[in-house]
C-alpha cells in the first residue's frame, strides 16, 4: 500500500464504477455491443482509455474514428439502455464494499457520490444495493458540462455537500478520477481493482486493494 499524508477531512466522496460496483467491464460490453451494431468491432484495451470519463468524450471519439453516421445523443441513449439491462442483471458490489459502507457509518464525516455515469445508470446501481439514502449528495455524469477528468463533478459535490474542497477526500479507481480530484483541491485514496484496468493512481495520496482498508484511514483524518 503506498502511503503519503492525507490532511484532516470532514467529507469523503466516492466514485462509483470500479469503486462500489464491480461494473467496469459490464461498461466495456455495452460499449462493444454498441459498436457492433454499428459493424464495428473494438477490444478491451482501445475502451479502458475511457474508464472513469465522461460518455460524450467516447462517443465523440469513436463517431469520428469509424466514421459512424450517428448523432451523439443517440448512441447515448442506445448505450445507456444496453448498460441498464447488463447492470440489472449483473452488477455485483466491489468485494468489501459493504464492511466499508458499515465502518464509515458512524464517522462524523458527510458522504458524496460524484460519477461520470449518466443517472439512469447511477440510480439503476444505487437502488439495487439499496445505498441512495446513504449518501448526502449524488453528482452524475449529467450533472455537470465536462466529465472526469475535469474536476468539476468533484467541486460540485462539495458544493452539495456544503464543505470547502480541501477538506474531502475522494476515493477513486481510475486515472482520469485520481486526476479530477487531485484538480479539485481533494486529497485522493487510490483503489486497485485488478477489473479496471491498468490505472496509473500514482497521483492519489495513497493507494490501497482493498476497501476494507479504508475506514480506517478516514478514521484517522476525520475531524
Amino acid at each position: 500500500m503506498k502511503q503519503r499524508s492525507i490532511t484532516v477531512i470532514t467529507a469523503i466522496i466516492f466514485d462509483m464504477d470500479g469503486v462500489l460496483a464491480d461494473s467496469e467491464l459490464l461498461h466495456v460490453l455495452a460499449s462493444q455491443r454498441l459498436l457492433e451494431r454499428y459493424g464495428v468491432t473494438v477490444d478491451e484495451a482501445f475502451l479502458r482509455r475511457y474508464t472513469g470519463m465522461d460518455n460524450a468524450v467516447f462517443l465523440g471519439d469513436v463517431i469520428r474514428e469509424f466514421g459512424l453516421d450517428a448523432a451523439i445523443p443517440e448512441l447515448h441513449k442506445q448505450r445507456v439502455d444496453i448498460l441498464v439491462g447488463l447492470l440489472r442483471e449483473q452488477v455485483e458490489p466491489v468485494s468489501g464494499m459493504e464492511e466499508m459502507v458499515r465502518g464509515i457509518s458512524d464517522l462524523p464525516v458527510k458522504r458524496g457520490l460524484a460519477s461520470s455515469s449518466p443517472r439512469p445508470v447511477v440510480m439503476t446501481i444505487l437502488k439495487k444495493f439499496d445505498l441512495f439514502e446513504w449518501f448526502d449528495a449524488v453528482v452524475t455524469g449529467d450533472d455537470v458540462e465536462r466529465g472526469k477528468p475535469d474536476p468539476g463533478i468533484f467541486l460540485e459535490a462539495a458544493r452539495q455537500l456544503g464543505v470547502s474542497p480541501a477538506d474531502c477526500i475522494v476515493v477513486e479507481d481510475s486515472k482520469n478520477g485520481v486526476a479530477a480530484a487531485v484538480a479539485a483541491g481533494m486529497d485522493v485514496i487510490g483503489f486497485f481493482n485488478p477489473n479496471s484496468g491498468d490505472q496509473d493512481l500514482s497521483r492519489a495520496g495513497r493507494v490501497v486493494d482493498s476497501l476494507e482498508a479504508i475506514p480506517g484511514l478516514i478514521r484517522a483524518s476525520a475531524v
